[in-house]
């Protein structure tokens, strides 16, 4: 079996706790307009020409990640949406498990409930966007529903693997108070200490064709960190 694979970095302070090597898999089943890395979007096969892909079995993977394996402290398997790549996510979680990795999941959340299960039991985290409590808004954003969004912060967070919830902050486009307040309420339903990022909308390689929203002021973000710290939120920070 081989994964599409976008990029592997070596090693990254932000894409979960401590220094980690992150897996980005190609592919995303949503079209989010503000996306920045547009060019992992694209579902391919293996035959698909692309510059920036490369086929590789779990393998050879599990080779590269071995190399820096003394130095961090996990991986986390990105996208793109890594879900896309289900059946080759479910087993190269396995795979690194049964090699003592951390792993942690990286996911826009939008897989039904029988897809969720299986890497509830195996990941050992989950980092989820939480792009908008609002359905029309969430599609009109994305070209897709929240509604497996929401049941995967639940089912995460539940379970006690939800590490990181995410939302954009977009000027004039967004509900940004409504959906912060939604997702410090689903936070604190289940651990306040859950991380909160609250994410400035930059104009920094967005498609030009798509959205075009002004930079949130860093009055506005910090006004919308101490809402989620009022409604009982511990651990929120601005990125």
């Amino acid at each position: 079996m081989k994964g599409l694979i976008a990029r592997i970095l070596p090693f990254s302070s932000v894409d979960g706790p401590g220094n980690r090597s992150v897996v980005f898999l190609q592919g995303c089943n949503f079209d989010c307009l503000f996306c920045h890395n547009p060019e992992t979007i694209p579902i391919l096969t293996e035959a698909s020409e692309s510059a920036h892909v490369r086929a590789m079995s779990i393998e050879e993977i599990i080779s590269q990640l071995d190399r820096v394996k003394v130095f961090t402290s996990g991986v986390t398997i990105s996208g793109g949406e890594c879900t896309v790549q289900y059946s080759f996510l479910i087993e190269l979680v396995k795979a690194l498990k049964e090699q003592d990795y951390n792993v942690y999941i990286d996911t826009n959340g939008n897989l039904p409930e029988h897809k969720l299960a299986p890497l509830l039991e195996w990941a050992d985290g989950f980092m989820v966007d939480f792009k908008s409590a609002h359905s029309e808004e969430h599609r009109a954003l994305t070209g897709a529903d929240n509604a497996n969004t929401i049941r995967c912060i639940h089912k995460t967070a539940a379970a006690g693997k939800l590490y990181e919830l995410r939302t954009v902050i977009i000027p004039d486009v967004l509900d940004n108070a409504y959906n912060v307040s939604e997702g410090a309420r689903l936070i604190v339903k289940y651990d306040p200490d859950i991380l909160y990022k609250i994410i400035k909308y930059r104009q920094h390689g967005v498609r030009k064709d798509k959205l075009i929203s002004r930079q949130p002021t860093n009055d506005e973000m910090n006004s919308l960190k101490m809402q989620a710290e009022t409604l009982g939120c511990k651990r929120v920070i601005i990125v």
